[in-house]
């Protein structure tokens, strides 16, 4: 199972779109919040692509997307938050445990606009970074490969 996790696009839809494009043989893309308005308008234009977001605290207006998902994929459970609720800005113990309290071993999290990824005693942990304004390195999103082992890279966005 392919997943694109996509987070902090701040209103920039032309490059969601390109990632769409060059990835549509994804089995779902996941946008981890602040790009709300961005997300509603890509989705529209691939109404075959299984397509979902949470709310991260620049989603104004959206209180209808929820803070968090919990879903299976494979044998494997993943929980997906923007983390501004979870204060991931401060650090991550706090998010992994709560996310670990809902029986999951794949946690995703945006927010910080920083690439992460961490493998540790089977608990997977990925934050993409930002599509379009990250604080380190060039703009980025993630790729979750899921089978008999979960492979998470970070990929560099490029038009």
């Amino acid at each position: 199972m392919k997943i694109v996790v996509i987070s902090d696009t701040h209103g920039n839809m032309h490059r969601l779109k390109d990632v769409v494009e060059q990835n549509k043989d994804a089995d779902l893309f996941l946008h981890l919040g602040d790009g709300a308005e961005e997300f509603f308008e890509v989705k529209k234009l691939y109404p075959n692509l299984l397509m979902n977001i949470v709310r991260g605290n620049c989603d104004f207006g959206y209180n209808d997307v929820p803070n968090y998902a919990t879903f299976d994929a494979d044998s494997h459970k993943i929980f997906a938050s923007h983390g501004y609720i979870h204060n991931v800005k401060d650090g991550i113990d706090n998010y992994v445990e709560f996310a670990r309290g809902r029986g999951a071993d794949i946690i995703l999290y945006g927010h910080t606009h920083e690439r992460f990824t961490k493998n540790q005693d089977n608990l997977y942990i990925m934050n993409p970074g930002s599509l379009s304004c990250p604080r380190s390195f060039g703009p980025s999103y993630g790729i979750l490969n899921i089978g008999d082992d979960v492979i998470m890279e970070i990929v560099d966005y490029e038009n």
